[in-house]
């Protein structure tokens, strides 16, 4: 499995910035890894899976008699949390969430503590069959969190998302590692004053298209009728 050093450091070399016998330097490394974080946080919804879409979950600290109806809580216990939704907690009670039994490679799922009370009342997300964290659950306990997750059929788990940092592996399978490192490429010549070859873009172009194909999904309606109409059996059926 590639790690961040070595896509980083394949990137100076595809660039034609470093030679291919040379090591990265610290602060070269400390501003590719810069760009990387940002590129991989620009993939979700465009090149990886879909936009998210935001329910609550809790009434805790509404007065609004509307801000209380869009409390879908009652309905995700009974069932479990739709992919590619964040919920936006309200929370008077701890609570369990359970993740979609069968999610497409590529899905998402996200979590903020609105009411900023995870201390106090703990969420454990189970990943329903799957893992998640490489666990088969996960217990939130940190106030004001926001955090977010993508599916990974590869190896049944939901990935945390956060920033990478030396050392650590590649979020996605090696057979994408070409991707990672001819769009990093292209993103750092300028800053070095170097020109883009027309190989690495065209091995950006194909790397693209498969990445696209892997994780692309369709998108669920994220009206109302859309969540509620979803075909989901209920656990206590």
């Amino acid at each position: 499995m590639g790690t961040i050093r070595q896509i980083v450091t394949d990137a100076y070399r595809e660039a034609g910035i470093i030679e291919i016998e040379s090591t990265l330097d610290a602060d070269k490394f400390t501003e590719g890894l810069r760009r990387f974080n940002v590129l991989f946080d620009s993939l979700f919804a465009h090149e990886l899976g879909e936009q998210l879409t935001t329910v609550n979950y809790g009434q805790s600290g509404l007065t609004n008699t509307f801000g209380k109806e869009e409390d879908y809580s009652s309905f995700i216990d009974s069932l479990y949390v739709p992919a590619n939704h964040r919920l936006n907690l309200r929370l008077g009670a701890a609570a369990t969430l359970y993740l979609d039994p069968n999610p497409d490679d590529g899905a998402r799922f996200a979590i903020i503590d609105a009411g900023g009370n995870l201390a106090t009342y703990n969420v454990i997300v189970d990943a329903n069959g799957r893992k998640i964290e490489s666990s088969n659950t996960v217990t939130l306990s940190t106030n004001s969190l926001n955090r977010s997750w993508f599916y990974r059929a590869d190896t049944g788990n939901w990935v945390k998302v956060v920033d990478y940092i030396d050392g650590d592996s590649s979020p996605f399978p090696d057979e994408f590692d070409d991707f990672l490192v001819t769009l990093l490429a292209i993103r750092i010549n300028p800053r070095h004053g170097a020109v883009t070859s027309e190989e690495t873009v065209e091995a950006l172009k194909r790397s693209r298209k498969q990445f696209r194909a892997r994780y692309k999904q369709k998108k669920e309606m994220d009206s109302e009728a859309g969540l509620q109409k979803r075909p989901f059996r209920s656990r206590n059926a």
